[in-house]
């Protein structure tokens, strides 16, 4: 029983964190948006930004294969 548990407890953890970076990424293209259209970005802190956006996204593909797993 205390198995079934756990495999229950870590997989509602997978989809928290799968929901949170998720609502992460959204807030942060935003943000990003936002900077860009009022062009507050040099071309160095857009570079930084893609690249900050570009690890968000693996981290959710991380996030869906672990939730995938947990099933």
């Amino acid at each position: 029983m205390k198995k079934a548990e756990k495999e229950v407890e870590k997989h509602e953890k997978a989809i928290s964190n799968l929901s949170k970076s998720e609502d992460k990424l959204d807030k942060e293209k935003k943000k990003f948006e936002k900077l860009k259209r009022k062009g507050k970005l040099s071309p160095d802190d857009e570079e930084k930004w893609l690249e900050k956006l570009e690890k968000l996204e693996e981290k959710i593909k991380k996030n869906k294969n672990k939730v995938k797993k947990t099933k």
